[in-house]
């Protein structure tokens, strides 16, 4: 019997703002084995990480899909 299929759901975002505007640097997601793992968008040494501004994600609902 194969293992379950891994899924993950975001459930933070890190932006940083900037002069142009708010700026995507990192999102957290939690697996469905328990575990949470953050995926990086900029390199995390080149950011103040006490400048970011940290935004919870609900849970319960999930972004529509764009097509």
């Amino acid at each position: 019997m194969p293992p379950p299929r891994l899924a993950a759901q975001p459930i933070a975002e890190g932006f940083l703002q900037t002069s142009s505007g708010s700026k995507l640097v990192w999102r957290e997601f939690q697996w469905n084995t328990g575990k949470t793992s953050k995926m990086w968008f900029v390199d995390p040494e080149a950011v103040d990480e006490d400048q970011i501004e940290i935004r919870q994600l609900d849970r319960t609902t999930r972004p529509a899909k764009e097509t």
